[in-house]
């Protein structure tokens, strides 16, 4: 009897054995399993998440997220919904410059989804880090480096393999919420843009004013998305229309009409418009439309558009979305 005792002792006491190492490994393990994902920016705002990618229990932590000031401004912080309660959480948050340090203690059992959100402002492919080395979480001995990027056109297929120039200029307008998508997975840099497009993306940039009044073209009804910006643009001088009476909204941009919606519209924001070159060099300029010819004089000396070619302005060509992006993103970023 005594030595069945004695083995059942040893039995239980080699089960709490293991299931000790069990735990300490668990605890002491390598890395808690986390995750940083960034979501596109929307109107400029973009949101850092980091996730608990499986049920786990955290006492408390400190994690430390990076970010460049000079492309981001950093703008607060929320507990998650993966906390089984998110309000006794309660993160202490030291923001510095390019530096965002989350401190939480007596924090309750965390399951899969997100710890915490971060919220920034910001435009372009926007790099968040979680430092590895300055933070820790409890019962975990290293915290792995997690990089992200906020990529405003992330979603659209069709500039994933763009060239960088337009990447970068529809990341820039799509982050700033001065153009959207023509579906939630393309951009259509290919696509012609008409005129109605066009006032549309000056009013955003604009702010989009309140209007009073009716059209004052035939062609532009009541109550469609470029209504108040063509109202908008006619009160200010950015636009004449074709006619008195027809504004042509469907109508695919030339290279002209752009330019010239360009420079009244920087007139309009009161924009530096003194710089002006000669045309001469380019041997179709004599196509340019009178209206047009100060506007492309202004618009070649700023470096808003480039020629076709070496010799060539082609004033009637159409433009795409993509060159319409470019073009303007040259514009704003030239007055920051």
């Amino acid at each position: 009897m005594k030595n069945t005792q004695k083995w059942l002792v040893l039995l239980l006491t080699a089960v709490l054995l293991l299931n000790t190492v069990s735990v300490t490994a668990l605890a002491t393990g390598n890395e808690p399993p986390l995750a940083l994902y960034v979501s596109p920016a929307a109107e400029g705002i973009i949101t850092a998440s980091i996730l608990s990618t499986e049920a786990q229990a955290v006492a408390d932590g400190r994690l430390v997220v990076t970010y460049d000031p000079s492309v981001l401004t950093y703008v607060g912080t929320e507990a998650g919904a993966a906390w089984s309660d998110p309000d006794q959480v309660n993160p202490s948050v030291n923001a510095k410059e390019g530096k965002v340090i989350l401190a939480f203690a007596n924090a309750a059992a965390a399951g899969e989804g997100v710890l915490f959100s971060l919220t920034f402002t910001g435009t372009g492919d926007s790099v968040i880090a979680v430092d590895g080395d300055d933070s820790y979480i409890s019962g975990f001995e290293t915290v792995a480096d997690m990089t992200a990027t906020a990529c405003p056109s992330a979603n659209f297929v069709d500039i994933q393999d763009a060239a960088p120039m337009i990447h970068e200029a529809v990341d820039y307008m799509v982050g700033m919420g001065y153009m959207n998508g023509m579906s939630g997975t393309h951009f259509g840099p290919n696509v012609e843009l008409n005129r109605a497009m066009m006032v549309t993306i000056l009013y955003r940039i604009a702010g989009s004013p309140t209007v009073e009044g009716a059209p004052a073209f035939t062609d532009v009804p009541a109550n469609v998305f470029y209504t108040a910006p063509v109202v908008w643009a006619t009160e200010t001088g950015i636009t004449t229309g074709l006619t008195a009476s027809l504004f042509a909204p469907d109508k695919s941009l030339t290279r002209q009409e752009l330019v010239t919606f360009l420079y009244r519209f920087a007139k309009y924001m009161e924009y530096d418009v003194t710089k002006t070159t000669d045309l001469s060099a380019y041997t179709d300029a004599g196509k340019v439309q009178p209206y047009a010819t100060e506007a492309f004089q202004w618009a070649v000396a700023s470096g808003v558009i480039n020629g076709t070619s070496a010799t060539t302005l082609s004033p009637e060509n159409t433009t795409t979305r993509a060159q319409v992006c470019i073009m303007v993103s040259r514009l704003l970023k030239a007055q920051n």
